[in-house]
């Protein structure tokens, strides 16, 4: 199992950076394209669609994950149920976006929202149905089949988004894309079920049964998610400025790679963890140590980079008009450590069961963030609203680690002195070097490389880390 999860892990990393390198290359081409304001309403409609589609990405898929991973032997009906369920849910939430856009475009303060939400809603269903073929093959731990499917999803996002955009559809025509990649993402991920013949009425109980039991992983994402398009919800409510919403936009999508790269390290690592838990505490723990090390020392690392060189990364990635947004970029950089510290620590604590400590944990986080969001934002603008989310966000990440201390030991602390200390060190050759921005593109390599001969340098990799990488790459 351990090869397993590792090789999974990098897989999953892998095909996230596959999906991160194309993201960045769409929204170098939209900002540049549709311009400061277009590019923040292409930002705000993907925000609210992404909370609708936490609940087909959320409760009822990390249900069948976690029985999948269980009782493979059932897979057959799972598969089925979970199809079914996430079916009518997809349905209903499609119906939803459909009636709420026009009162959710007022709420924000922009009617004309209201069309693009009702477009992008396109997306639901076939996105739904996206989650869960990849959810089977998590279940399964087809982790190459999945990080395929994934990557294939990217290129498709890229292609369909970016050809409809350049041909004159402009935002619509994004949002269009958008659904057609989930489509691509689909086919390439569906994987039939075999076994033996299961009747409606096993198909109908199972769905209702997943149902039940996906309560506390949808409410979870659904905080989770309330957090993470919070604080653009505000921006636009409180300054009604859409290229204050576009320049802050460019800079939290570029804050969300830390936490995006490691949705990979969560696909993996919630499966084989619920698996070792119920057999071998000892692996489950190495399993999380090992989980919450490598998000801390990738995060860390992401936070002192881009902190230190927002400007011109801001210019390299959207062009010269969203270099404004560096100060917010900055902070927002601290803010994706902690976020992406708790992204983890809760991924365990739902895989093992301690769910009521990992939603006291979001909603705690969630509601200090709200509270800041509403005081920073109306008193220093994008600026604290950027605050806002950082303090909210270490705050939360601390918390779930401490949540796991007895898993975690005093490994994780030393990983984070040293990764503090290595990642310190870099971000100021960095930021003294004042490169020019095409300068990033040999710079931050350097920098990687560098970071890592100091962690080597400072003992932070074991005997256990190297044999981990040796098994993840079939050595």
């Amino acid at each position: 199992m351990g090869k397993s999860v590792a090789r999974g892990t990098i897989l999953g990393i892998t095909g996230q950076a596959w999906h991160l390198v194309t993201a960045l290359v769409l929204y170098a081409f939209l900002a540049r394209r549709l311009g400061p304001a277009d590019f923040g309403r292409w930002k705000l409609t993907l925000s609210v669609l992404t909370w609708f589609e936490l609940f087909v990405n959320s409760g009822l898929v990390k249900v069948a994950v976690k029985r999948i991973a269980e009782s493979p032997e059932d897979r057959p009906t799972l598969t089925r149920g979970a199809y079914l369920g996430q079916s009518f849910l997809a349905a209903v939430l499609f119906a939803a976006a459909l009636i709420g856009a026009g009162p959710i475009a007022a709420t924000l303060g922009d009617p004309t929202l209201a069309f693009l939400l009702r477009v992008s809603a396109l997306d639901i269903p076939l996105y739904a149905a996206f989650m869960v073929a990849a959810s089977v093959l998590l279940g399964v731990r087809r982790f190459e089949r999945q990080a395929l499917g994934m990557a294939v999803y990217s290129a498709a996002k890229l292609a369909s988004i970016g050809v409809l955009v350049y041909v004159g559809f402009s935002v619509p025509g994004a949002l269009v894309g958008n659904a057609l990649s989930s489509l691509v993402g689909f086919a390439v991920t569906f994987w039939s079920w075999k076994g033996e013949p299961v009747g409606w009425r096993a198909t109908t109980d199972t769905a209702a049964e997943m149902g039940r039991a996906a309560g506390p992983f949808l409410a979870q994402n659904l905080v989770e998610g309330l957090g993470t398009g919070a604080d653009l919800w505000f921006v636009q409510g409180v300054l009604r400025n859409a290229v204050s919403v576009g320049l802050y936009g460019s800079a939290s999508a570029l804050a969300e790679i830390p936490a995006f790269l490691f949705i990979g390290l969560n696909r993996a690592l919630f499966p084989s963890v619920a698996a070792a838990a119920r057999s071998d505490a000892r692996l489950a723990a190495r399993f999380a140590q090992q989980g919450v090390r490598l998000a801390l020392l990738v995060a860390v690392l992401g936070a002192a980079a881009i902190a230190a060189t927002a400007p011109q990364v801001l210019r390299l990635i959207y062009s010269a008009p969203y270099a404004g947004a560096a100060v917010p970029l900055s902070i927002l950089m601290l803010a994706a450590a902690g976020r992406t510290t708790r992204s983890v620590c809760t991924e365990v604590l739902m895989a093992t069961d301690r769910r009521r400590r990992a939603l006291t944990i979001l909603v705690a986080g969630v509601a200090l963030e709200l509270v800041l969001l509403a005081v920073l934002t109306h008193r220093f603008g994008t600026t604290g609203t950027a605050a806002a989310i950082a303090i909210a966000m270490g705050a939360a990440g601390s918390a779930a680690a401490i949540s796991l201390r007895r898993a975690l030991g005093l490994r994780v602390l030393l990983t984070l002195a040293r990764s503090v200390l290595a990642a310190v060190a870099v971000g100021a050759v960095l930021f003294l070097l004042h490169l020019p921005p095409i300068g990033l593109v040999v710079a931050y390599p350097c920098a990687a490389l560098a970071y890592v001969a100091l962690l080597w340098l400072l003992r932070e990799f074991d005997a256990d880390d190297i044999a981990s990488v040796r098994t993840a790459i079939g050595r």
